[in-house]
């Protein structure tokens, strides 16, 4: 289940130092992709994740997830499914066509 409060930023006062990652939700891998957005889908309880390739050239695309999604579908951008995703082993790996904007959603 998506809580409100799993997608609240929350600004701090700065202070020195390092912070090991924890908890993290997903990790984006590959060349020349950008993270542009995560936040909750607008008419389901799931997540949205959205990126890009930058480049001139496909590019593969590697998301490794917290072991609590079970699904996962590539969506258009008003969020309506298009295709099934397979998850193996938490990751999901695609190719990224040149200068495309991809959005997934991430189902718990």
């Amino acid at each position: 289940q998506f809580n409100g409060d799993q997608f609240v930023a929350k600004a701090y006062d700065s202070k020195v130092g390092t912070l090991a990652p924890t908890n993290k939700l997903f990790t984006l891998s590959g060349d020349h992709l950008s993270f542009a957005a995560f936040k909750k889908a607008e008419d389901r309880n799931s997540g949205i994740l959205r990126f890009y390739n930058s480049s001139n050239e496909t590019q593969k695309a590697v998301i490794t997830l917290d072991s609590s999604f079970k699904n996962a579908y590539i969506t258009n951008l008003a969020e309506d499914r298009e295709e099934i995703l397979k998850i193996i082993d938490n990751r999901i790996e695609l190719s990224v066509g040149k200068k495309k904007i991809v959005t997934i959603e991430l189902e718990k």
